[in-house]
């Protein structure tokens, strides 16, 4: 009998199949499941720092209506580092989930104080979506609107949220944000900190855990230890963004960066140095410390909620949040004021020995009255003027011989400067805008050629940024991005955008300017006027027309020795570092 029903069941089952199969047709698990947003595309926005504050210093990038006083924007939220930079960790890329259609905003409003702000994007370009705290919805408005919030992703944990469809000038949307209360001191004594699982930071410099010891010294407490490193940071050092009209500063937070802020007789810097360091520390005493990035408007402007604010590029701020068991994570700002500026090295009076007193000349004779007739002639005005000539012209002529193998040396000189000038016009403007992008690359292996730092030959460009790294320490962070963009706009797919290589050139520019600033006066001088990158251009030209030549001998031999390539990929990694669909 049993056999009878596992017949029976046989069978109904072959029939049932062709009926199920052409109702509901084929579903597999990834056309249900999205998969989570892939971090590695994004570059950390904290690299772009000193862009903001000197580039976009008076633009203005985004008007926000609704903040309350004091409450800040948040950007993104940095947990990871690796020596060069500070970023998102990409293993959390699954805590990032789809907003979807967030249709009533403040329906999930938790603890704290819940507003609605609005946002009209201006020169603002990035993944990041600026928003507030605890967000609990949002709604799209603009031509982009579908775009946009299709795109968004939203992680609790962080408080972040990120459109990879990109915000850009031009958007619009509102969102309702629960700002949570902020704990005094006396709250967070008796409280721990939280049991977090963060990503180990790697390769910190080994100062940072010699002054995180010191500078805690015996605090027992977890609010005070914290404490401890932001005031030390704060009232001892020094605030410079490294503009034309303050001190010098360099741009970046590396492990060479950090070093430098930590070991030198005045720490100078801004939100992007303190900041790490402040982590860094902290994290060396087992807290559970992140960096987040952000923009907050002057805070001695009057304003109320209801007035619009502009957020302009000098708006923009990182502070530091460590995480309470109780209350949860708590912002502190290590940074110090803006007015607190490096004082120059006093330099000690020279002591200047009195000088003899002399006693006065005898007063001049008065001339003798000559008569009428002794009157000078007008031929002794002429003889005196011949007479100048006569007394001074052998040094003039002396001088002016001595000053011909000066001006014969400076000719090579101004002829090596106005051949490097022309070749960097030639690759800002000649040729198609992924042939700009190579030209920049190039730009910046040409400094290093002159410094004496050139490549391995046919590296890549990863490989070279490899080696640039560990001979400019201070430009590692932006030379590996710029070797990973070109890589893009050279064998991906389509062109970049004249605006992505307008801003693939300034990050050249600011690569260049840490580079030099590594190096002395006149080292940077030799650079300056050496003829290494330019012999290097000839030989590689010179190298491609025989290659050329070779091939074409070939060709007209009877064979074509053609290179089979790999194909191409459907995906390709933007100038501006990130993957986009062609």
């Amino acid at each position: 009998m049993a056999a009878g029903v596992l017949a029976v069941a046989t069978a109904a089952t072959a029939l049932a199949a062709p009926a199920l199969t052409a109702t509901e047709g084929r579903k597999v698990l990834r056309d249900v499941v999205e998969p989570p947003v892939d971090l590695y595309d994004y570059p950390s926005p904290l690299m772009n720092f000193r862009q903001y504050v000197k580039d976009k210093s008076e633009d203005t990038l985004f008007t926000v209506q609704g903040l309350p006083a004091g409450e800040r924007v948040r950007l993104a939220a940095l947990d990871t580092y690796d020596g060069v930079v500070y970023n998102v960790n990409p293993e959390s890329g699954g805590n990032y989930a789809p907003v979807g259609d967030a249709s009533s905003l403040g329906s999930l409003a938790g603890e704290g104080e819940s507003v609605e702000l609005d946002f009209q994007v201006a020169d603002y370009t990035g993944v990041w979506l600026p928003a507030g705290g605890e967000l609990n919805g949002v709604a799209m408005e603009g031509p982009r609107a579908e775009e946009v919030g299709g795109s968004l992703y939203y992680n609790e944990d962080s408080e972040t949220a990120l459109a990879t469809s990109y915000v850009r000038p031009g958007d619009a949307y509102s969102v309702n944000v629960t700002f949570p209360d902020k704990p005094e001191d006396g709250q967070l004594a008796q409280d721990r900190f939280a049991q977090l699982k963060l990503p180990e930071p790697d390769q910190v410099p080994a100062i940072v855990g010699t002054e995180a010891s010191e500078l805690v010294g015996d605090a027992t407490e977890p609010i005070e230890q914290v404490r401890q490193l932001e005031r030390a940071l704060h009232e001892n050092g020094f605030f410079s963004n490294g503009k034309e009209d303050e001190a010098r500063s360099l741009s970046g937070h590396g492990a060479g960066r950090i070093t430098a802020l930590l070991d030198a007789e005045q720490m100078i810097g801004d939100d992007e140095q303190y900041a790490v360091a402040m982590a860094l520390m902290a994290r060396h005493l087992g807290m559970p410390a992140r960096v987040v990035m952000g923009f907050y408007p002057d805070p001695t402007i009057e304003r109320t909620a209801a007035d619009p604010v502009e957020i302009k590029g000098k708006d923009v701020h990182a502070w530091v949040e460590v995480a309470f068991e109780n209350a949860g994570w708590v912002a502190f700002d290590p940074t110090p004021d803006k007015d607190n500026e490096p004082t120059p090295p006093q330099q000690q009076p020279k002591s200047t020995p009195k000088p003899q007193v002399l006693q006065p000349p005898p007063p001049p004779q008065e001339p003798a009255e000559l008569p009428p007739d002794s009157a000078p002639e007008p031929q002794d005005a002429e003889q005196n003027e011949k007479g100048f000539w006569e007394q001074w012209g052998w040094l003039v002529t002396a001088v002016g011989v001595a000053l011909i193998p000066v001006i014969i040396l400076l000719i090579p000189l101004l002829l090596i400067a106005w051949l490097k000038l022309r070749r960097r016009k030639r690759r800002a403007a000649d040729g198609l805008p992924s042939t700009r992008v190579s030209g920049g690359w190039r730009e910046v292996v040409s400094l290093a050629t002159d410094m004496g730092a050139a490549g391995t030959p046919r590296a890549t460009r990863r490989e070279h940024a490899a080696e640039l790294a560990e001979a400019f320490p201070a430009a590692s962070g932006t030379t590996t991005l710029l070797a990973h963009r070109a890589d893009a706009a050279v064998f991906g797919h389509g062109e970049p955008t004249e605006v992505q290589v307008r801003q693939y050139w300034e990050l050249v520019d600011k690569s260049l300017d840490e580079m030099a600033a590594g190096a002395g006066f006149w080292k940077r001088q030799r650079a300056k006027y050496s003829l290494r990158s330019l012999l290097a251009d000839a030989r590689s030209r010179l190298a491609q027309r025989q290659q050329g030549s070779a091939g074409t001998a070939r060709v007209r031999g009877g064979k074509s020795h053609r290179k089979v390539e790999s194909p191409v990929r459907e995906q390709r990694e933007g100038v501006d570092g990130t993957w986009r669909q062609d």
